[in-house]
């Protein structure tokens, strides 16, 4: 992350912004650039008086605060901890850097003897405060000159548009100033020995520290900033994960299927919990072991998970914070079969949601249960059968009972039992009422009942005599139908055959007539034939 500010004394700048654009960079970054034109000389310290401003502008916590006049060296090692890495940039260096002697030295070393060392003269100077606040207060101190990149005022004006034109000294100085601080950058370090500020957290950070900055009557304070930003962090990784346990929480009750137990005591330890609290606590377990590593590197001590590493104060803090939101518990009195015993009753959070989804459930499918155990007794009831004597209907009762604890599930198993077991009892009153004080009427009602049904049967055999009486007439009748049909058809067939034989015996007379007729046709005109030559 690479943060550019503006300089000090910028055009229309404030003198107010030129301390706070200083404060708000050193406080955010890793490593501090500052860069300035040509060889610096120790009359331009005075450019840089905001530097010896930074210790009385920034605490370290709101019990501690490094002062200008008290500086000692453990507080001067605080502020190291927490401010970044200095560099003093010197940008299009001409002249090389010399020592009192002539002889070539480093920038580090002109700027370290030249530039930030201490004057002699027996009251501190301002340049010494300033030269000694930069000591102090950076934990490093570097610097690095590049020279110009063209020496051609047309190349300077566009030096974007001219870079085949660049002085090769400048770009081989920038490639190995770019390759210094790739080796020398680090990230932000948190107020803890080896703690790293992340992305998210040095955005917190900022909006905290610019609130103080802002502020008239505020200081920065280093360490309460860190644990605002933590808290911050802290608080979106509860709602993020709140948010999971949730999703979670429903995915893995709809492949268990409700109703459920609440809770037991083998389900305490299983992987695969059957139970609400069971699904509760596994999914609760994980959620606060996945945000105890999100925070373990902001969180002192908290860098192993392994337990006892970890400070209590830390896991206990983290689980009572999610089960104030996920699941509120109280704990109640409860007659289970007879016995008071003590039981974990939800009252409030995520999982209430979900205990009265599942007490819902559990009460529709005992009621039904009940009903569907006892519709075989009511059957029994209602026949009236002087068999079923009392004796067995108790015994039906206790097997009623027995069935339904079986197989009953969930919170309203024994509120639903409970309430059934005056029902049963009036069940037992009434039918042993019925069977003993009233024994006569009953069986004068099971006598009625059975002349009533002996009737009933009688009047159905008339009936299905009338019916089957009715179906032999009409088949009877169909079937005379049928007969004179035939007969018709018979008849007919006969007829038609007289006639043919009377068509035949007619057609053979007249075929004979015809022959006869024919035959003396003929003789009579051979006898014509003969008289004729007779007279010839």
């Amino acid at each position: 992350f690479l943060m550019d500010t503006e300089g000090i004394d910028a055009a229309h700048a404030r003198t107010k912004d030129d301390a706070s654009v200083l404060v708000m960079t050193v406080l955010l970054s890793s490593y501090f650039i500052y860069n300035s034109m040509g060889v610096p000389r120790r009359s331009d310290l005075e450019k840089m008086s905001y530097f010896s401003k930074l210790a009385t502008s920034i605490a370290v916590s709101q019990r501690k605060t490094v002062s200008q006049d008290d500086m000692e060296e453990d507080d001067s090692f605080e502020l190291k901890n927490h401010f970044p890495d200095f560099l003093w940039l010197l940008r299009d260096v001409i002249l090389t850097p010399t020592d009192k002697d002539g002889k070539e030295i480093t920038p580090k070393e002109y700027l370290l003897t030249n530039i930030l060392k201490r004057s002699k003269k027996f009251k501190e100077t301002a340049n010494d405060e300033i030269s000694r606040a930069i000591i102090t207060v950076f934990p490093t101190i570097d610097c690095k000159s590049i020279p110009p990149p063209s020496v051609d005022p047309k190349v300077m004006r566009s030096v974007e548009e001219n870079q085949d034109r660049l002085n090769p000294e400048f770009n081989l100085q920038v490639e190995k100033l770019v390759e210094f601080l790739f080796q020398h950058v680090q990230g932000k370090r948190g107020p803890f020995p080896g703690k790293v500020v992340t992305g998210p957290m040095l955005a917190d950070m900022a909006v905290e520290y610019l609130k103080a900055v802002n502020d008239p009557d505020a200081m920065p304070c280093i360490n309460d900033t860190w644990q605002a930003a933590i808290e911050i962090r802290c608080q979106k990784e509860v709602e993020q994960f709140l948010t999971q346990y949730e999703s979670e929480m429903e995915e893995a009750i709809s492949k268990v299927g409700l109703p459920m137990e609440e809770d037991s005591v083998d389900d305490k330890d299983t992987e695969k919990p059957q139970t609400l609290f069971g699904i509760h606590r596994m999914i609760l377990g994980q959620k606060v072991n996945t945000l105890i590593k999100q925070i373990a590197p902001f969180v002192p001590g908290a860098s192993q998970l392994v337990e006892g590493s970890v400070p209590v104060l830390n896991r206990e803090k983290l689980i009572e914070t999610f089960e104030q939101s996920t699941a509120e518990f109280v704990t109640v009195e409860e007659t289970i079969l007879g016995k008071t015993v003590q039981k974990k009753q939800v009252t409030g959070g995520i999982l209430l949601k979900f205990a009265q989804q599942n007490h819902s459930e559990s009460h529709s499918s005992c009621l039904a249960l009940f009903q569907q155990l006892y519709e075989p007794i009511e059957v029994k009831i209602k026949v009236a059968d002087t068999s079923y004597t009392f004796d067995k209907l108790v015994v039906d009762l206790e097997k009623l009972q027995s069935g339904y604890i079986e197989k009953a599930v969930g919170p309203a198993k024994h509120v639903v039992y409970e309430e059934k077991q005056s029902f049963i009892k009036r069940q037992e009153e009434s039918y042993q009422s019925l069977r003993g004080f009233k024994k006569e009427a009953f069986e004068e009602a099971q006598k009625a009942a059975a002349a009533t049904a002996k009737a009933t049967k009688l009047n159905d055999t008339v009936n299905n005599l009338q019916i089957q009486m009715k179906n032999d007439a009409e088949l009877y009748l169909k079937k005379m139908e049928q007969l004179e049909k035939k007969r018709q058809e018979d008849l007919e067939s006969m007829r038609k055959e007289q006639q043919q034989m009377l068509d035949r015996e007619r057609d053979r007379a007249d075929n004979f007539m015809k022959a006869q007729m024919q035959g003396m046709s003929d003789m009579a005109k051979a006898n014509q034939e003969q008289s004729k030559q007779q007279f010839t």
